[in-house]
């Protein structure tokens, strides 16, 4: 699991830093229209390979005949969404009332095809656990990707420079993720009846990742479609800034626990032992970080990206809810993938869906900070549907959720104080000592609340980690 953690955290950071260079230089409206047309390409996408991807994780029994049917399904589908990519690119522009969305849209849509090349080929690494080779290929792909939106913004092409930041992206992910593999698709392997043994489970996971794209995306369909690529960019800067990170990083432990979990489903303790112990890691150790961030956005973003970024301050703010609430229930999913519950995940996609378009559909009609605001609203409410599928599931009880989600948070209150002290009275002080003294104090704080409220869980975390960093 380490070097999952570093392939997400490593992806995190070169992202991060490039993003804030691109920030830099490029405009909201930029990020906007590239946003506009990425929402749409992300959506052709949930068709990229029809759930075959989980089944061939989840599945016990595979053999190459599964991986090279699956693969040359993975390019042929993703062919046909490029060019429907580029037919669909004039329709996104007049949804959004943006014409600069339609070549945007087009170009990006050749990400379709680049990507199918390496589906199986992750899925395959994921499979069996081969994370460093995955944690090598998106830290490089990303590196030399970001390099290129940099020189490219550095030579005045705008939004364009996002666009062939994405697309090299995907291309140097795909060669790498072939040259450190060692399978290889046969055509003569193909079978119609390894697609008809996986589409039983893949349909499901399937029709849930439609459902989930329209649950991820609604708040930028909404958004744009209300307001404007100014509004949109602003809300994809406070959302990269918070609510990717976070998603990535629990999104790498779920990668992991996803073939791990479906490796041990049949011991149910073994399961629940896990889950209790990642889920409350994972809010231990971001929980403080949104609270941080959320107090200290203020002095940040007009000093490191600019008074044009100083609109996204409150955003970032709620966002930061949403990022703590989120990771009370973050690895439902896999365990309901894992445990082979593909029709709970697809019931639950279409509840979480609706509750999203429901309540951003009235807040986007006050304005983005309206809309920000439906969207934690809803999965707020979402919290009780998800803690009594964990109940049935593995047997979850109250006081185990409360002790998963609650004990961290308490701990982060600790911060509050010291945090709000420095912040309201600490104008003597330079904005970077500010900044410093603020997280040394804040840091102090949660330490002291968790050794005073778990100390028990602190000293098995730590013990967790030196025993998973011998055994990689």
């Amino acid at each position: 699991m380490i070097w999952s953690i570093i392939q997400t955290t490593g992806r995190l950071g070169i992202t991060f830093l490039l993003f804030a260079v691109l920030a830099l230089l490029l405009d909201p409206t930029d990020f906007g229209i590239l946003g506009m047309a990425a929402t749409w390409i992300a959506f052709i996408n949930t068709f990229s390979e029809l759930g075959f991807g989980a089944a061939l994780i989840q599945r016990e029994k595979v053999d190459s005949k599964h991986f090279s049917t699956i693969f040359f399904i993975n390019v042929g589908i993703g062919t046909v969404l490029t060019l429907a990519g580029i037919i669909l690119s004039w329709p996104c522009a007049l949804f959004f009332r943006t014409p600069e969305v339609q070549p945007i849209m087009a170009v990006l849509s050749l990400s379709l095809t680049i990507n199918s090349f390496s589906l199986t080929q992750v899925a395959i690494a994921q499979r069996k656990l081969k994370f460093r080779d995955l944690a090598i290929r998106d830290i490089s792909a990303s590196l030399i990707g970001g390099i290129m939106g940099v020189v490219f913004a550095l030579l005045n092409f705008g939004v364009w420079s996002l666009v062939i930041q994405s697309l090299t992206t995907y291309a140097i992910g795909s060669i790498l993720i072939w040259r450190m593999a060692q399978w290889r698709p046969s055509f003569a392997e193909y079978s119609f009846q390894c697609a008809k043994d996986l589409w039983p489970y893949s349909s499901k996971i399937f029709a849930f990742g439609i459902l989930k794209y329209f649950a991820q995306n609604v708040d930028k369909l909404l958004i744009g479609y209300f307001l404007n690529p100014v509004a949109l960019g602003l809300y994809t800067f406070a959302y990269k800034l918070v609510v990717y990170p976070v998603s990535t990083f629990a999104g790498a432990i779920g990668n992991y626990l996803f073939p791990k979990f479906s490796r041990i489903q049949d011991d149910s303790v073994l399961i629940k032992t896990s889950y209790l112990f990642f889920s409350k890691a994972t809010n231990i150790v971001v929980t403080p970080i949104m609270i941080v961030v959320a107090f200290v956005s203020p002095l940040i973003v007009p000093a490191v990206f600019g008074q044009k970024w100083s609109q996204a301050v409150p955003l970032i703010q709620i966002l930061t809810v949403l990022s703590i609430t989120g990771l009370w229930i973050t690895y439902v999913g896999q365990l309901m993938k894992a445990l082979n519950r593909p029709g709970w995940l697809l019931n639950w996609s279409i509840f979480i869906t609706f509750l999203v378009i429901a309540f951003m559909w009235s807040g986007s009609r006050l304005g983005i900070i309206g809309g920000t605001g439906g969207l934690v609203l809803a999965y707020i409410f979402s919290l009780p549907v998800n803690f009594w599928i964990l109940s049935k599931l593995i047997s979850l009880t109250p006081r185990e959720i409360l002790d998963v989600c609650v004990l961290p948070l308490i701990a982060g209150l600790f911060m509050i104080l010291p945090l709000w002290i420095f912040l309201e009275n600490g104008y003597v002080y330079p904005i970077s000592i500010k900044i410093v003294i603020m997280l040394l104090f804040g840091a102090s704080s949660y330490l002291a609340g968790l050794v005073l409220l778990d100390r028990s869980f602190l000293f098995s975390f730590f013990e967790k980690l030196k025993t998973m960093k011998h055994q990689q």
